[in-house]
């Protein structure tokens, strides 16, 4: 009996040190894991962080979301203006999952479906994301060999932007700013974080539209000259041996060791090296074109004073992105080739000073002619006018005439036309007239058939 008794007792005893080391075990390895999921469900519940004095948007981005390179996101969604300045005591929404501060995907000018251009945004170490592409580029990272860019690559700090001839590359910061790479040019993304970005030309051109900063800091260097952002839209040169900028809206400061710093306010610009380097200087006003009135195929700067040299692009999107013609003529005169397709293109032609600064962009659309189209326009004995054209059988079409090349007000507009030509008029006014025939199912496509025709004034006998 008393031995039962004291097997009873020991069994007790086991019993209560089994359940007290349960009990540690418990307490050591399983109330972590509940702390860490109630935590994670009352973060997924509410999404907010309330400030404390020392926070920054840099390390909640890091603590939250991963990547402390997303703090843009959380500035754009609270609505945030210095960075610096932040309000202790204030809840920062950081449901980011439901907002989108991405790029969206575009159709391309050239029919196809454009890639994936908010791609980079989900690469948490990304600084910057390719938006639009045409020709060539690539993308050089430490010291691997040089990667082919496409629409929606990320890019990373430190990472080098190079394009080549006929390409012409844009890229996003996360802080909303565009840059854009002509042909032949070379950027590196030195720096970008929470409170600078730092670029480095290193050749060829750069046109930036830099979003407000609210406090951070925003630079472009070249190897000898530091360009500190203040405004919004400027250009910076680097080719052939001369370096440029210029400042089309707000204000730069150009620093260049040994030299005082200068301001150049917009409409102004300067040269940063040789004869004339750091006097801000007006840039030159930007020049008319005159495009082809005939089957000729040229267009025509009208003469700036003071003017060296005239710059043309013509691009199939407004940005200039997609550009199919560039050149530089001292005359102002530029012979397309005979291989461009006719039709309607966005044209962007500006001026050259005797040191190298590019004037003021006059941005326009302008008609190019296409010998091989079997267009025709015809005068009827009535005063009206039967336009022909060439289009696939039972193509539903939407025709529009108009006085100027942006179709910005038409006179005409019939949605729907089906075969291959339309009676418009009597016209009696005199002047120059502008025709597209689109498909109606094919939103974003170039014109099916476009073109122009001249009404002369008529000629009034006296009595």
């Amino acid at each position: 009996m008393e031995r039962a008794t004291g097997w009873r007792s020991l069994i007790k005893m086991r019993r209560a040190k089994l359940r007290r080391g349960a009990l540690r075990r418990f307490l050591k390895y399983v109330l972590p894991i509940i702390a860490v999921f109630a935590e994670a469900a009352s973060f997924g519940q509410d999404h907010t962080h309330v400030l404390r004095p020392g926070d920054t948007l840099w390390g909640i981005a890091g603590q939250y979301l991963q990547s402390p390179l997303l703090w843009p996101d959380i500035q754009r969604l609270n609505g945030v203006g210095d960075p610096k300045r932040l309000r202790p005591g204030m809840a920062l929404d950081l449901n980011l999952a439901s907002r989108k501060f991405t790029l969206e995907p575009s159709a391309s000018p050239h029919g196809r479906q454009a890639a994936d251009s908010a791609a980079w945004t989900r690469d948490v170490l990304a600084v910057a994301g390719i938006a639009e592409l045409s020709g060539t580029a690539t993308l050089k990272r430490g010291d691997a060999l040089a990667q082919p860019l496409d629409e929606g690559t990320p890019v990373r700090a430190g990472d080098i932007l190079e394009t080549d001839e006929h390409t012409y590359l844009s890229f996003r910061l996360r802080d909303g700013s565009t840059l854009v790479m002509p042909s032949s040019s070379t950027v590196q993304v030195a720096v970008a974080n929470g409170s600078a970005t730092l670029l480095q030309l290193l050749d060829g051109r750069v046109d930036a539209r830099v979003a407000k900063q609210h406090g951070r800091r925003f630079e472009i260097r070249s190897r000898t000259v530091a360009l500190g952002v203040r405004g919004t839209h400027f250009r910076v040169r680097n080719e052939h041996g001369t370096v440029t900028a210029e400042v089309l809206t707000g204000v730069i400061a150009v620093s260049v060791d040994g030299h005082p710093d200068i301001l150049l306010d917009a409409g102004h610009g300067t040269a940063l090296a040789g004869a004339g380097a750091l006097e801000s200087r007006q840039l030159l006003p930007p020049p008319g074109l005159s495009d082809s009135r005939f089957v000729t195929k040229t267009l025509s700067a009208q003469p700036v004073i003071g003017a060296s040299d005239y710059h043309l692009l013509l691009s199939t999107d407004p940005e200039f992105v997609h550009v199919v013609y560039e050149a530089t003529a001292k005359d102002g005169v530029f012979s397309l080739p005979g291989d461009l397709p006719g039709g309607f293109y966005h044209a962007r032609l500006s001026a050259f000073d005797v040191l190298g600064i590019e004037g003021v962009p006059n941005d326009t659309i302008v008609h190019i002619p296409d010998e091989r189209q079997e267009d025709d326009v015809r005068r009827m004995s009535d005063g009206r006018y039967e336009i022909h054209w060439s289009a696939p059988l039972r193509q539903r079409c939407n025709f529009e005439l108009a006085r100027a090349a942006d179709f910005a007000s038409p006179i005409v507009s019939e949605p729907v036309v089906y075969g291959n030509g339309v009676v418009v008029g009597p016209i009696d006014v005199s002047g120059r007239y502008y025709w597209r025939v689109r498909a109606v199912t094919a939103t974003g496509e170039p014109p099916i058939a476009a073109g122009m025709f001249d009404i002369q004034p008529s000629v009034r006998v006296g009595d």
